[in-house]
């Protein structure tokens, strides 16, 4: 699977708003397939958290590989987010609002949880 590429292609993207751009091939396509994942499921009603905080940890695990910073990663989880067809289908605010908040919140935990250090 090719990996997923952040490149910006404008001064109006996420990525540019931060100030820095995101570096390419920063997550592999696998991580964001099984955070889609997760997310449509969430939004089918199955609400798996445990499948979508084990998705959104690995993406964190291997963004903290690759020397992301969480504000980068928040865009990518942001963008995948937007690109599902089943959240276009929400109505604005309400629910996909919340269901974000969520989602933004589980990935700022998983990105500072405690790591173990090899002894």
């Amino acid at each position: 699977m090719q990996p997923f590429e952040a490149v910006p292609s404008a001064a109006s993207t996420p990525a540019a708003d931060l100030g820095a751009a995101l570096p390419p091939r920063v997550l592999s396509g696998a991580g964001v397939v099984a955070l889609r994942s997760a997310l449509q499921a969430q939004l089918r009603g199955e609400w798996p958290d445990g499948a979508l905080r084990r998705a959104i940890r690995a993406m964190c695990d291997e963004a903290h590989r690759n020397g992301l910073r969480a504000e980068q990663l928040l865009v990518i989880l942001k963008d995948a987010w937007s690109s599902l067809p089943e959240v276009a289908r929400l109505s604005p605010g309400g629910t996909r609002e919340r269901l974000l908040d969520r989602i933004v919140t589980m990935c700022v935990e998983e990105f500072y949880r405690p790591h173990d250090t090899p002894a």
